[in-house]
């Protein structure tokens, strides 16, 4: 696109047409740099493979709800929707889950209510000692 060394000497300080090119054009990587920095799934590591991931996710989540409000003209906010992808993407090991009998039963009762599963009727089918129904 810029195949010269042209230097635009229209404004104060002479900067070649390339560099302005870039200036000009670069707001849409500060926009998601800002909505990255906002809501991140980032954590310190010196890995660079999870750094790298983890940057990956949030331009993930950015570039879904950018293509979900254009679907469906729906204007939502940016953590209520990261919220809901989130909760859409477990709810299906979540629901296998509660079915594991190990699972202590405070963990089985908070995914029961964030999935809106019924709860299972306990069967005691030995008289062996094991959990009570309350623990089961």
């Amino acid at each position: 696109m810029h195949n010269d060394d042209s230097i635009d000497t229209d404004c104060a300080r002479s900067k070649p047409e390339m560099i302005k090119f870039y200036n000009s054009t670069k707001g849409g990587v500060d926009t998601v740099d800002q909505m990255k920095g906002k809501y991140s799934v980032s954590r310190n590591s010196r890995r660079w493979p999870l750094t790298i991931f983890f940057s990956v996710l949030n331009i993930a989540g950015i570039n879904s709800q950018i293509i979900y409000a254009s679907n469906t003209n729906a204007k939502i906010v940016r953590r209520e929707y990261l919220k809901c992808l989130s909760k859409a993407l477990i709810y299906k090991y979540m629901l296998e889950r509660v079915q594991i009998k190990n699972i202590p039963m405070n963990i089985k009762v908070r995914i029961r209510e964030i999935t809106n599963a019924i709860e299972e009727p306990v069967q005691k089918t030995s008289n062996a000692p094991g959990r009570c129904a309350f623990c089961n």
